[in-house]
């Protein structure tokens, strides 16, 4: 297969893929239902209404990713909606797509192996999911994805616009992906090493734009003139805390819960005001030095939570506390035939030590990934914070089983199949420790939240009924369903039907009571 080939075999594959994903969208009612919105894509949504009316929301960011909502800003100042950024973060897949084919063949894969990368990623049925989600993770995907590319790729020509990308790129990355802001000491180590100064302060230069804009915009806002949000403490908190299980954002024991109306964020806001910490630098310190005590008090679990998040990265399905991606088969027939978890992990770690053994003059890849795994060891695992290193991982498993095939023709066999195989240790805590399963009651809860979201309250009264149904009697998420229940039946007029919800609260805490 020659280069050309790989490259238009990837572009028509990605477009196919997100042609038929969007036809599925488009024609399933329950669309809007699936997809949007949770709590924090209706923040987003909120944010950016607030924006392109002209107007300055109130609050520093609360988000990892402030600067999505300016995106949603723009979006609707087209007078078309959300259907702009959407038809982005589409093409953001498709020319993800292509540059994974282009690292991999520049990390030394051979086109078929570069191309067989590519489909990975493209076959990865949560990516698709989340092009057609109010969510930053294409645009961050596509950025990541990019620096790489513009790092590795002619090391030797630091021209202008070059120079300006490579510093625009994690400049942007500070308000979509702060965990991979890092990254731009990738570009500025090759310019040092080449004496390139110009290219160096033009790369500083460009990333200090974005960066201002969007430190100016959080200090109007009565935050801090940073780029950044204040978020850092409570991350932690949420991965360290007497409720933290590695996935969960939720600590109940000490009344951290979303409900419908606030997200995690907010709940956490309120929570350390009404302790006496008001705005958010202060509530975040609060956290913080509540995780920082904990984590003092408890190295064994802190030990034990870090093998978890481990496990999970390198897990064989995938979790979200927003979106069970695991059940992305039920949302439309296109991305049923998406490849499971357990195949793409596979292959990255087929790839992996191939790769760092016959690859080094290329190891730089591995850094945004290394980035990846530190944030999930600080906070917890998601699926959408870990997609956008996928196309990178894609790249180097290709490259590395690649190098592997090379090695293994040219009569170094015994040392390819066991650098192959030794890769696979990965999995092992895996095998271990399991991605948690969501259950069904706690499924139909989330549709439930997201139906009340969308004003179909009728639909999210039978969506709690159904998981309270599902869900074990008398715990924490029974009680929430059928207190949501009672309060939307109520609100509907339905007076008996409320009755009847708070009768099993009743019922259940006498029976926790005991006689």
């Amino acid at each position: 297969m020659r280069e050309n080939t790989s490259f238009i075999l990837t572009a028509s594959l990605a477009a196919l893929t997100r042609a038929a994903h969007l036809a599925g969208y488009l024609s399933s009612p329950l669309s809007e239902l699936y997809y949007r919105p949770v709590l924090a894509a209706a923040r987003f949504a909120d944010e950016a209404q607030i924006i392109a009316h002209g107007q300055v929301p109130s609050g520093a960011f609360a988000f990892a990713d402030p600067g999505y909502a300016y995106i949603l800003a723009a979006s609707l100042l087209t007078g078309t909606g959300f259907a702009p950024v959407l038809g982005l973060q589409l093409i953001c897949g498709v020319l993800t797509a292509l540059m994974v084919c282009k690292l991999a063949l520049t990390a030394g894969a051979r086109p078929s192996a570069a191309f067989a990368a590519a489909a990975v990623f493209v076959l990865y049925a949560p990516q698709s999911f989340y092009e057609l989600t109010l969510l930053s993770v294409s645009f961050a995907g596509a950025l990541v994805t990019g620096l790489i590319l513009l790092s590795t790729w002619n090391e030797d020509r630091w021209g202008p616009v070059r120079s300006a990308g490579a510093g625009l790129i994690p400049g942007l990355l500070a308000g979509l992906r702060p965990q991979m802001f890092p990254l731009m000491l990738l570009p500025l180590a090759s310019m040092m090493r080449k004496r390139a100064w110009g290219a160096a302060a033009l790369c500083i230069a460009s990333a200090a734009v974005p960066m201002l804009l969007l430190a100016s915009q959080q200090e109007a806002r009565g935050g801090d003139f940073s780029p950044f949000a204040t978020s850092l403490g409570f991350n932690l908190f949420i991965g360290h805390n007497p409720d933290a299980d590695g996935f969960s954002p939720a600590a109940p024991s000490v009344g951290l819960v979303e409900d419908m109306r606030r997200d995690i964020h907010q709940v956490a806001e309120d929570h350390a005001s009404s302790l006496g910490y008001s705005g958010r630098t202060e509530a975040d310190r609060y956290y913080l030095g509540q995780a920082l005590s904990w984590i003092g008090s408890h190295p064994a679990r802190t030990l034990e939570l870090a093998f978890v998040k481990l496990a999970a990265f390198f897990g064989f399905a995938p979790f979200d506390s927003y979106y069970d991606v695991s059940r992305v088969n039920r949302i439309g027939p296109a991305l049923a035939f998406g490849l499971p978890r357990w195949a793409v992990i596979g292959f990255f770690c087929l790839g992996l030590v191939p790769f760092a053994i016959w690859g080094r003059r290329r190891i730089m890849l591995l850094f945004p990934v290394v980035l990846c795994l530190c944030a999930d060891m600080l906070s917890n695992h998601t699926e959408r914070y870990w997609l956008p290193v996928l196309p990178v991982q894609c790249a180097v498993a290709g490259a590395g089983i690649s190098l592997a095939c090379e090695a293994f023709r040219r009569g170094r066999r015994a040392r390819a199949c066991i650098a192959c195989a030794t890769g696979l240790v990965l999995a092992v805590p895996a095998v271990v420790r399991p991605v948690v399963h969501i259950p069904e009651g706690l499924y139909q809860q989330s549709l439930a939240v997201r139906a009340y979201q969308l004003g179909r309250y009728g639909m999210s009264l039978d969506l709690f009924e159904r998981s309270a149904v599902e869900l074990p009697p008398g715990s924490y998420a029974w009680v929430i369903s059928h207190q949501e229940a009672a309060r939307i039946s109520a609100a509907l007029g339905d007076q008996e039907r409320a009755g009847e919800h708070l009768d099993a609260l009743r019922a259940a805490e006498a029976n926790s009571s005991g006689p």
